[in-house]
């Protein structure tokens, strides 16, 4: 195989290794995140072998910011959020800093295309709900492109109620 042409800021490991000699692959934990899809349901979270920390950012009049921490080295279904169970308090510690570096490397290395840096804002645990605000797009029935097609529809309609008196 040939050397892979991958730019200097690109996430992640060469996956070679990995298919080429399974056990000299390593690491530790890997950052999720779903950036697409309605505000509600995007997230960050980090995953080592034995645990999973997921960050809800979003946050409004109906809904506030969550944790949740699983120990998926014993509960591979993440049936039971440890987030508030005081035995988990140190885990969920160390989850939440190794969030915060993935949080760093994604302020560090997100491409400016698709809006990736407003994640970096977003995804901070200590952003208010004011400091996201900016970045929200709205509910899906307030989406520009929603608003925009309403605005199209109620001249329609209008339209056809002038035409309609005017008959």
């Amino acid at each position: 195989m040939q050397a892979s042409n991958a730019s200097a800021n690109m996430d992640g490991e060469d996956l070679r290794l990995l298919i080429e000699k399974p056990k000299k692959f390593k690491r530790e934990t890997v950052a999720l995140t779903n950036m697409w899809g309605n505000d509600e349901i995007q997230a960050m979270g980090v995953v080592s072998k034995d645990w999973k920390y997921i960050f809800w950012n979003y946050e409004d009049d109906n809904m506030n910011t969550t944790e949740e921490l699983y120990h998926i080295g014993k509960d591979r279904l993440e049936m039971t959020n440890k987030v508030n169970d005081p035995s988990a308090v140190k885990q969920l510690q160390i989850m939440r800093s190794i969030y915060d570096e993935q949080l760093d490397k994604l302020k560090k290395e997100a491409t400016k295309d698709n809006l990736y840096q407003k994640y970096a804002v977003l995804f901070d645990r200590n952003a208010t709900a004011e400091d996201k605000k900016p970045y929200l797009i709205g509910k899906p029935d307030q989406s520009p492109k929603k608003e925009k097609k309403n605005k199209k529809n109620k001249t329609k309609k209008n339209k056809n109620k002038k035409k309609n008196k005017k008959n």
